[in-house]
């Protein structure tokens, strides 16, 4: 029988010194608190009675058994060994309330600490953080949402959660081999791993699938960096029948076969093998809300085999919502493979469905794995986007869709190549009448040839000329561009959601041929972009006026979604569950140059470089070499000289200097020297102290003197940025790829310009990129003070009518 054990204060120091958090809270701690002492078999509790009683683990060691029932009778059991400074009875408490399974003190002595159940209410009620010292809650809630713990009961996924190490592995780290196989499960919380079956069969696995059972692979090595949870397969094998645990074996190898079947039935042409490593697997075991109507979806959601979903659409606009059931297999937001693409209905998972997700960066990924790019390969294009190579549109950056690019009126292309083809008409008929004349022509027919020869290089540069100028409408931006071959490239955008007003404007010629004028007004100082020519102008017009009202709407939507995951955040219902397989995070941004310069061609690194030092929070970009030659040639010609005469004077290489130039004309070419040098280095420096930065939420221009003698800094938010310009506006400039990117804010200031930068397309990229980042946060923030609002409104409502309704009671 257990008895009291004297030494109370002992069993609490080791207590308190276990949890230090609480040694502000000893009244509540030792409130009905008791020492208790256990001999060798003797019973703490037993299975389905309440949990009246939680039992901390001092000393020795507590066996914890049970059985599930299957099918009506009892079939797999569960133990396990409870040692030191474990909490006994926990997981029943939160769970049920009552023990689901039966525990006696394995050694003797057992001694154990004995809370009652209300003073540990109590305590749970003054610290909040109380439950993550007793138990791994954040561990239990990620397994809890891997498919193959859906196969165990709520606690015995406890007992996994608890006995999990968190192991993190960077690109090409071993987690096992063909001797370690089977003695270490992971489940893959996120990254990706390659393994090799027991039949030499190799798959690619992403978030959420699992490896290291004993008999499913031979080797597991990872691909990406990332993090699993090692869990020891002892602790498995007590939870598994005999044979041991051959049934969690089959649902593993179940689950990975039914993903391949599924994604080859979505992706007949793709290598389906790879194409699950880059795939997340989730088990939502609560109501979880997938797509909002009107949200910009950036992933696939496939429900699987065996699982229901609802989606939820309106009977009309702003009417009631009706629910119609979706079985699986199905698919979601296909077009989200192209780039982020609005939802047209809410979809709404239910309980304990099984899901795949493939995010389109991640999909991008895997086309360029096994050597695919383009729209094609996706299940189904993008409403509205047009099919375009993005070699075309280089400045395209990741997620970003053409839905209609413009070039000016064929008119325009008669204009520019009129002459040409006039010359060239005029070549024709000359040769024509040459070959009708008697006798060779020699001269008459090389002039002709010369003067042909020059009319198809007119054409040719007037019809580039023509190609290279267009308007693009994305479901991001609006983009015009004029470009002169070797001269100027000149290249405007905004954003959907800075545009004001969007005019067009008719002559009577354009009425007869069908084009028209397009002005597209922003709040920057600068705000209107004009383009002339435009074909079908009031469809390009009823196109962008459709994308901003669909941007104004996404935004709602994203909005209400940040708000209630706030809610259920609040509530604690949320999920968190990782979205991407590849991390971006650290590589360089996405968007070309725009265009290759001439030096790419030769293999030099010059046109590509734009001088950035790439970092997670901030870039930092220079002004181009070219800058700083300029700056150093005269005094490097002056040095140069100042050595050569000092060189030639200290060898007597230069006879014919009549005046010998020693002592103090040494003395004094050195200092000139030394001079020129200090020059040398005061323009290097202030060279590279003026710098154009970018961080997650402005801009700055930094213009600052070596030594500390005086610095400059403008800084404009990023939210603030109406208009980007590109202009790279000489030939020089062509050549090298350099040119200026001009930031315009609807302030006062007006207009930041990056001047001299090289590859400006891609530090415009850049800047476009962490503009949407930082519009998205923005609006993130807004909702989620919202919903904070809201929630605070709902506590104080039920509180409040929690009292009135006790006042009437």
């Amino acid at each position: 029988m257990p008895q009291p054990w004297p030494d109370r204060s002992a069993a609490l120091h080791t207590f308190y010194a276990r949890y230090p958090q609480l040694r502000d809270s000893e009244e509540m701690v030792e409130d009905g608190l008791v020492v208790m002492e256990y001999a060798q078999g003797d019973r703490l509790f037993n299975r389905g009675r309440p949990v009246t009683r939680l039992f901390w683990v001092l000393e020795g060691e507590v066996a914890e058994a049970g059985t599930k029932r299957v099918s009506g009778r009892p079939f797999r059991r569960l133990r396990r060994t409870v040692a030191p400074g474990q909490l006994l009875g926990l997981y029943d408490f939160l769970a049920e309330r009552r023990h689901s399974t039966y525990a006696i003190a394995a050694v003797t002595p057992t001694r154990v600490l004995e809370f009652g159940i209300r003073s540990f209410e109590k305590l749970l009620y003054s610290h909040q953080q109380l439950l993550d010292l007793f138990a791994p809650l954040r561990t239990l809630e990620r397994l809890r949402t891997i498919p193959l713990m859906s196969t165990l009961a709520p606690i015995e996924r406890w007992y996994v959660a608890e006995a999990a190490q968190w192991h993190q592995f960077a690109p090409g780290d071993l987690l096992f081999d063909a001797s370690t196989a089977g003695t270490t499960t992971f489940l893959i919380d996120r990254g990706q791993v390659q393994v090799t079956g027991e039949q030499g069969e190799q798959f690619l696995l992403g978030n959420g699938a699992a490896t290291g059972l004993p008999g499913l692979d031979s080797t597991a090595r990872a691909v990406t960096a990332g993090a699993a949870f090692a869990i020891p397969t002892n602790v498995l094998l007590q939870l598994a029948p005999d044979p041991p645990i051959v049934d969690l074996v089959e649902e593993a190898k179940r689950l990975r076969q039914e993903a391949v079947n599924t994604l080859r039935g979505i992706f007949p042409q793709a290598d389906v093998t790879r194409l699950l490593g880059f795939v997340s697997h989730y088990f939502l075991p609560d109501p979880q809300l997938l797509l909002a109507q009107g949200e910009q979806s950036d992933s696939i959601w496939v429900l699987m085999p065996g699982s229901h979903a609802h989606v939820l659409m309106p009977y009309r606009l702003g009417g009631a919502l009706r629910s119609t059931p979706a079985d699986g297999p199905n698919t979601f937001a296909e077009a989200a493979l192209t780039a982020p693409a609005p939802i047209p209905a809410t979809v709404a998972a239910t309980a304990n469905s099984h899901w795949l997700r493939l995010h389109h960066a991640d999909y991008e990924a895997y086309q360029q794995l096994v050597g695919r790019t383009g729209t094609n390969a996706a299940p189904r294009a993008g409403r509205g986007a047009v099919a375009v190579p993005r070699r075309d549109f280089p400045w395209l950056q990741s997620g970003e869709r053409v839905l209609w690019p413009s070039r000016r009126h064929w008119l325009v292309l008669i204009r520019k190549t009129g002459l040409a083809l006039l010359l060239l008409a005029l070549t024709f008929i000359g040769f024509t009448v040459l070959y009708l004349l008697p006798g060779p022509q020699i001269l008459l027919t090389a002039g002709v040839g010369f003067v042909g020869a020059g009319a198809f290089a007119l054409f040719l540069w007037g019809l580039y000329d023509y190609w290279n100028d267009y308007i693009v409408v994305t479901n991001r931006r609006f983009v015009r561009q004029e470009h002169v071959f070797l001269q100027s490239i000149h290249l405007q955008e905004t954003g959907l959601e800075q545009i004001r007003n969007v005019d067009i404007a008719k002559s009577f010629s354009g009425q007869l041929l069908g084009f028209g004028q397009l002005r597209v007004h922003t709040a920057g100082p600068q705000g209107t972009i004009a383009f002339d020519f435009v074909p079908a102008v009031e469809r390009v017009q009823r196109i962008l006026i459709d994308q901003m009202n669909e941007r104004r709407s996404y935004r709602e939507a994203a909005g209400k979604i940040d708000i209630q995951q706030s809610l259920e955040a609040r509530l604690g219902l949320r999920m968190l569950l990782p979205e991407r397989i590849y991390d971006d995070e650290g590589r360089a941004p996405p968007g070309g140059s725009g265009r290759w310069s001439w030096l790419e061609w030769t293999g030099l690194p010059l046109g590509r470089r734009e001088y950035a030092a790439y970092q997670q929070e901030r870039v930092v970009w220079r002004k181009h070499w070219l800058v700083l030659f300029l700056r150093l040639f005269w005094p490097l010609v002056w040095l140069a000289g100042l050595g050569l005469l000092l060189f030639s004077e200290l060898l007597l290489l230069l006879p014919f200097v009549t005046i010998p130039l020693t002592g103090p004309a040494t003395i004094a070419i050195a200092l000139l020297a030394l001079i020129d040098l200090g020059v040398i280095a005061w323009r290097f420096a202030d060279w590279r102290n003026d710098t154009y930065e970018v961080t997650r939420d402005e801009v700055a221009d930094v213009e600052r003197l070596p030594l500390f003698f005086d610095e400059q800094r403008r800084t404009a938010r990023l939210v603030s940025i109406d208009n980007i310009r590109v202009e790279i506006p000489g030939t020089l400039h062509y050549l090298l790829n350099v040119g200026n990117v001009r930031l315009e804010t609807a302030a006062m200031q007006g207009e930041f310009t990056f001047d001299w930068v090289g590859n400006p397309n891609r530090v415009a990229a850049e800047v476009r990129r962490r503009i949407e980042e930082a519009r998205q946060r923005e609006e993130r923030e807004r909702a989620r003070q919202r919903a904070r609002e809201l929630s605070d409104w709902f506590e104080l409502y039920d509180r409040l009518h929690v009292e009135r309704e006790g006042s009437r009671g």
